[in-house]
């Protein structure tokens, strides 16, 4: 995924200035944790959302949390990075009140952008700041990871400000699911283009095992 262009947002960290830089002590895990960080690892590499530091200020651990399907999730344990990072107060919607706005529209159709906060880049001078240690070898995210603070703020007004000639009227977006919503056949199929135009114009993938065919 080459991401969303950083003329239209990046993410940053904006840390306080004076806060002192934590270095976390490298916790030990398990083989099968191990083998299940490498294997995401290799994946977010390939994919370009990560890369390897050989320099590095900054250092997290990661942590990995069982799935309900028995695999690995793996996340980065960033909580001394953002206790050095102001809250953002952009407000996030609340979920109740976009499923209520969906009432009446017969013709639904739901989309899920790919690994959404993945497509976002991490402004130059911080991708650094998010290095954590695997077993061998040290990397850091060069696109916005899940776990940040803030991140919810900047991937919501990405989408605010993407589709805000449709919120509310033909398309309703919470996190990184899309939510488009008509009240006719004909119209369902103009609003997938319209959407599909701007998803195109940003850069943004969606994740093809819930794209619509037909």
């Amino acid at each position: 995924m080459t991401g969303v262009p950083r003329h239209i947002v990046e993410h940053r960290l904006n840390i306080r200035e004076g806060c002192p830089l934590v270095r976390q002590k490298r916790r030990s895990q398990a083989a099968n944790r191990n083998q299940a960080i490498q294997e995401e690892v290799e994946k977010l590499v390939d994919a370009g959302i990560m890369k390897e530091v050989h320099y590095h200020s900054w250092l997290s651990n990661p942590v990995m949390v069982k799935k309900h399907d028995d695999s690995w999730r793996m996340c980065v344990d960033f909580k001394d990075l953002n206790k050095a990072c102001p809250k953002n107060g952009y407000p996030l919607p609340e979920k109740d009140w976009k499923v209520k706005s969906l009432c009446g529209f017969p013709f639904k159709c739901f989309l899920d952008a790919n690994k959404g906060y993945h497509q976002i880049k991490m402004a130059k001078e911080d991708e650094e700041k998010t290095t954590f240690i695997t077993s061998q070898v040290v990397f850091c995210y060069s696109k916005m990871p899940f776990g940040l603070r803030n991140s919810g703020a900047t991937y919501q007004r990405l989408v605010d400000r993407a589709f805000h000639k449709q919120i509310g009227r033909n398309l309703e977006v919470y996190v990184d699911d899309l939510v488009i919503k008509s009240p006719t056949e004909d119209e369902i199929i103009r609003d997938i283009e319209e959407t599909f135009k701007t998803l195109r114009e940003i850069n943004m993938k969606l994740n093809p095992k819930n794209v619509p065919s037909g």
